[in-house]
């Protein structure tokens, strides 16, 4: 009996060990994905540059004096 024991628990041993093998390897990228973030990120780069350049404003509209109310020829009327 010990004879199919042994290599039963060889046998689980040696599962056990290959269940833990090495770490899932990461995903390969898509090159089209790749090229996509590229462009995506070209070009967000390019709105933020041209965002950033000052552009031509007009100047704003200055204060003007302006004339006096004109003197209408009534007095104002005595306080009570």
């Amino acid at each position: 009996m010990k004879r199919f024991s042994i290599p039963f628990q060889i046998l689980v041993i040696t599962l056990i060990v290959s269940a833990c093998g090495a770490p899932q390897s990461t995903p390969t990228i898509d090159p089209v994905d790749l090229q996509s973030t590229v462009a995506a990120a070209a070009f967000t780069v390019l709105a933020e540059t041209q965002a950033a350049i000052p552009t031509a404003t007009p100047l704003p509209p200055t204060a003007t004096p302006t004339n006096p109310p004109a003197f209408t020829g009534a007095q104002p009327a005595p306080a009570p």
